[in-house]
C-alpha cells in the first residue's frame, strides 16, 4: 500500500495544493525505491539465484533447463562462459514457455516481446 500512496504522491502534486509538480529527480528517487533490492541503509544488494528459495515452478522449471542445457553440451567441465550462457538460454526458455502456456490458455500475449525473448534464446543457444 506504500507503492499506491507513493504514486498518489507523484500523480496528485499539482498546484492546488501549492507544491510545485515534483522534479525529475523527485520522481527517479520514487521509482528507485521499487526498481532496486536494497536494505534499509538503502544501499543497493545483490540478489543471485543461490540465494532465492527455489521452490516456486518457475524456479524449478528455470533450474532444470539449465540442467538439461548444460549435460546437452556434454564437455565435461564447463567455463564460466558456458555455465552463463547456458543459464541465460534456460532462463528465456523458462519465460517462454510462461507466455506460451498463457496463449494456450486464452490468455492475450505480447508477440513482440515473445519474439525478442525466442529471438535472444536462439542466438545464445547457437553460442554454446
Amino acid at each position: 500500500m506504500q507503492l499506491e500512496a507513493d504514486r498518489a504522491a507523484i500523480t496528485d502534486r499539482s498546484d492546488e495544493d501549492g507544491a510545485p509538480p515534483m522534479t525529475l529527480a523527485e520522481i527517479e528517487r520514487h521509482a528507485a525505491h521499487y526498481s532496486h533490492p536494497s536494505d534499509h541503509s538503502g544501499k543497493l544488494k545483490m540478489v543471485a539465484l543461490d540465494n532465492l528459495d527455489g521452490r516456486t515452478l518457475a524456479a524449478k522449471r528455470a533450474k532444470q533447463l539449465i540442467n538439461d542445457i548444460q549435460k546437452d553440451m556434454d564437455s565435461g567441465d564447463l567455463t564460466a562462459k558456458q555455465q552463463q550462457f547456458a543459464q541465460r538460454a534456460a532462463f528465456l526458455g523458462a519465460m517462454l514457455e510462461n507466455i506460451e502456456a498463457s496463449w494456450l490458455l486464452g490468455k492475450k500475449v505480447d508477440l513482440v516481446t515473445y519474439s525478442t525473448l525466442a529471438n535472444a534464446q536462439r542466438r545464445i543457444l547457437e553460442e554454446l
